[in-house]
């Protein structure tokens, strides 16, 4: 690592455990309150990281210090200019074959930013009130957000592109009291109280329904009473980590913990023990469970090498200087990945199979070519929202196209899909949807054909949906479909909110879930399918019929995926991923996916490009129409669909696309700010045009916001020359905390969180307009992102040693909610995080999850 400029080098760091190389010596070393460390260095002093074999990259200052120009690793070189104010006012980012690509910002008399323009053109500007707030965001097509603060400086309103508002309340003390929207007219209200200390006891949903939180004298949260009555409660030990977790089916888990306060033993009540060792810095090494145990194996700077599987299975995996992951070896196949000079993945090869990506100057995918020489574009409209996708042939046939028409807010009002047939001919529907004021969708009609209107109740569950009418407990539990007055399909439920039995007419399916609350069974007229799972959750076999299959999955993606399907230890099936699923190899035959805008498999071709199936879902992901005879598990959305179960696996969860709701209870608490959020069943917060839900926790939007899409393209690209900085800076980090012991944890913790704490109240993060609460969705500039994205990977170091415990991770909480940064700030900041890293191509940053 290597910082020029002047007659000085400034280098901060957390800790300072660096070595000088020989003969050099600090000319100033300061120490702040977080004990950050400042030290000036003479000149191209060159660094020896303790232990550590860096990778060598170099900054460049001017004589004041600013950064001229950052050169990374490949000799990459991105530059910075300045106005004589030292204001920045362009980057210019490092060429991609031959291309190069800049951003420029101007500035107000005041030292606001007040126009950014991107490499093609488009802008963003922004308005500010007396105080310097900002007001107002006015994209390239002329819409805008707009936000309304009272004289505190809090958020009161917020009119979004479509004119939607929204109303925030507080109460004496500033905390969010309630958020009121309008849905036809009629007022929508969620409202939250406190105690003393601020910490959250009711939440009372639109339906007057009260969620009741208690905690205890140390002001840790103790128990959460459901509307139903149902009680779940925890308890900590000496240290403050968690002893023991009833859940509200009245189950009990006991942990314990190491001499180094790690979690050594998850004591389940009815089921196997799961017991953790780790290694000399911390990381796991091993997990035993019902399965037997799972091994893992670290490079020196901490990224994973190898993953052992209980069944002898192996996952291996190389990385470059950046730390992106160049190779991922299995026993069915063996991908390298290629990037270019934005750090973006540019190929995938799989032994003489290559898929190859392009980008715009933005950072926009624009064209896909496949193995098979098919070929993928697409386009973008003004503030780069998906309008079309397009895939030909070799000969340039058609063979798939979707265009999008979408609102003033960027929910798509029309699609026109054309999907080539096996037969060679060319299918095309047209469908209509429409919103209501939650964005909920209310209608999806088919040009020529069917109409479907769909209606909610307050809390967004779903009333009805044409002729069927569904009924709902207090906890938002699925009772009754009903055609007329007649009850056509009854549901049961344990108290955990687990769906335990579905009863259509004189036929009844069974659901069999395990202490965490995980579907281990299904039985059917006398026939069972079986599950099991890791230590995270995630489905690893499924048996049907006697017959097992397991899946090798790849847990170095942002979201886990199969990467080979294995039946009595023979091979049967192997995927290769890049930015997506690219193909399938079932039994010696490739098949290449192509998707719609939604990522749903659309069809499949051979190696010679030739489409072999075709598929036709209906809104919420039901399959309406499938022609051809391959085998496929990948199909709406691109999730993994179970034929069995007739329900999607989201890997936390199943989604039932008849009802467009998940049959267990969401362990994500959801966002306060976002009243939808809160409801534990909905798939996609009942927008499944718009939004996936590939965690099984949250929804997701497919496509930013206009305002989050068009600043992730203008800033998220500034944001890579921190990255990467952060990245190497990390990789000393993540050393050093890995050696904290003990005691040292909180107080390490309490450093985090102060300066998360800052960074989230800071008004103007690196020039972009400041917001009361601020989104890392807007907020994703270079300081932004680099910070927390490096002190979300510290956190997770230090808090958990990339697997950890529970107990730590209240132990966070705590420090991070006595300053002001709640649980559902720092899961929002997980869920931005997630979509940042799937951009860079970088492993999940799995933060702070939802307990199990």
């Amino acid at each position: 690592m290597e910082t020029v400029y002047g007659d000085t080098v400034e280098l901060d760091i957390f800790l300072d455990e660096m070595e000088l190389a020989d003969g050099y010596q600090p000319q100033e070393y300061t120490l702040d309150a977080i004990d950050w460390t400042k030290v000036l260095y003479p000149v191209e002093m060159p660094l020896r990281v303790v232990g550590l074999d860096a990778p060598r990259t170099s900054t460049e200052y001017s004589k004041d210090g600013r950064v001229l120009a950052d050169i990374d690793e490949l000799g990459n070189r991105t530059q910075y200019e300045y106005n004589p104010l030292g204001q920045l006012i362009k980057v210019t980012y490092p060429e991609v074959e031959g291309n190069s690509s800049s951003v420029s910002y101007e500035y107000d008399s005041a030292g606001r930013r007040i126009k950014e323009t991107d490499a093609l053109g488009n802008t963003v500007e922004y308005k500010y009130d007396k105080l310097g707030r900002a007001i107002e965001v006015i994209f390239e097509d002329e819409s805008s957000n707009q936000t309304t603060f009272d004289s505190l400086g809090r958020r009161t309103q917020s009119i979004d592109q479509e004119g939607i508002i929204t109303e925030y309340e507080y109460d004496k003390l500033g905390r969010l009291s309630a958020v009121v929207q309008k849905v036809s007219e009629t007022e929508i209200g969620t409202r939250y109280d406190y105690n003393e200390l601020g910490q959250l006891v009711a939440a009372t949903d639109a339906k007057g329904r009260v969620t009741q939180y208690e905690y205890d004298d140390a002001g840790r949260r103790v128990a959460v009473v459901l509307p139903g009555g149902e009680r779940a409660s925890t308890t900590y030990n000496e240290l403050g980590n968690i002893a023991s977790y009833t859940d509200f089916n009245g189950e009990t888990t006991q942990y314990e913990y190491d001499a180094e306060n790690r979690l050594e033993k998850k004591d389940l009540e009815d089921d196997i023990d799961v017991e953790y060792t780790y290694t000399e810095e911390g990381q796991v090494a091993t997990i035993k469970d019902s399965r037997g145990t799972t091994e893992f194996e670290y490079d020196e700077l901490g990224y994973l090498l190898w993953r052992k599987d209980p069944d002898g299975k192996v996952i291996s995996y190389e990385y470059d200087d950046i730390g992106n992951i160049i190779k991922v070896e299995t026993p069915a196949s063996v991908v390298e990945y290629e990037y270019d000079s934005w750090n973006r993945l540019q190929k995938v090869v799989e032994g003489t199979e290559e898929t190859s990506y392009r980008y715009d100057e933005v950072g926009n995918l624009i064209e896909t070519i496949f193995p098979n020489g098919t070929v993928e574009t697409r386009e973008y409209d003004e503030l780069y929202r998906l309008t079309n996708v397009r895939v030909v042939d070799s000969d340039d046939a058609l063979l798939s196209e979707f265009k999008y028409e979408l609102n003033e807010a960027g929910h798509r009002t029309q699609v026109t899909e054309k999907v080539r047939q096996p037969d060679g001919s060319l299918s095309e529907r047209t469908v209509e949807y429409e919103y209501d004021e939650l964005y909920r969708l209310i209608e999806a009609a088919v040009l020529g054909g069917e109409t479907i209107t769909y209606r909610y109740d307050e809390v967004g569950n779903r009333i009805s949906a044409g002729e069927i009418s569904y009924v709902y407990d207090d906890n938002d539990r699925l009772i009754q479909e009903k055609q007329g007055s007649e009850v056509v399909v009854e549901y049961k439920y344990d108290d955990n909110g687990n769906l335990l039995s579905r009863t259509e007419g004189n036929e009844t399916v069974n659901y069999i879930w395990d202490d965490r609350n995980r579907l281990i069974a299904v039985e059917e007229n006398g026939e069972i399918v079986e599950f099991e799972y890791d230590d995270d959750n995630i489905r690893v076999s499924q048996t049907v019929g006697g017959e097992k299959t397991s899946f090798l999955l790849d847990k170095n993606r942002p979201y886990d995926q199969v990467l080979a399907e294995f039946v009595d230890g023979e091979e049967v099936a192997s995927y290769v991923y890049g930015l997506d699923l690219i193909s399938q190899d079932r039994n010696g035959v490739d098949s290449f996916y192509f998707v719609d805008g939604l990522g749903s498999t659309r069809g499949l071709t051979d190696g010679s490009g030739e489409v072999t199936d075709a598929y036709w879902y209906d809104v919420y992901g039901n399959l309406v129409d499938r022609v051809g005879s391959s085998e496929n598990d990948y199909l709406f959305a691109g999730e993994q669909f179970d034929e069995e179960l007739g329900q999607y696996y989201l890997r936390q969860r199943y989604y039932d696309p008849t009802t467009g709701r998940f049959t267990r209870r969401d362990t994500w608490e959801g966002r306060l700010e976002e009243p939808i959020t809160l409801n534990k069943y909905l798939y996609g917060n009942g927008n499944p045009v718009s939004y996936t839900d590939p965690s099984g926790l949250m929804a997701s939007l497919l496509e930013f916001s206009a305002v989050e899409k068009l600043q992730s393209n203008l800033n998220f690209i500034n944001s890579i020359r921190v990255v990467k900085t952060l990245i190497k800076i990390n990789n000393i980090v993540d050393n050093l905390i890995l050696k904290i012991k003990g005691k040292e944890l909180v107080s390490q913790t309490e450093k985090l969180a102060e300066h998360l704490a800052r960074l989230l109240r800071l008004e103007n993060v690196g020039g972009i307009p400041p917001d009361e609460d601020p989104d890392p969705g807007t907020y994703n500039d270079n300081h932004w992102w680099g910070e927390i994205k490096g002190f979300a990977g510290n956190a997770n170091k230090a808090l958990k040693g990339k697997k950890g415990s529970t107990a730590s991770r209240k132990q966070a909480l705590r420090e991070f909610e006595s300053r002001g940064i709640t649980e559902e700030k720092l899961l929002d900041i997980e869920k931005r995080l997630v979509e940042a890293a799937q951009k860079m191509q970088q492993p999940k940053p799995d933060f702070i999850p939802p307990p199990n």
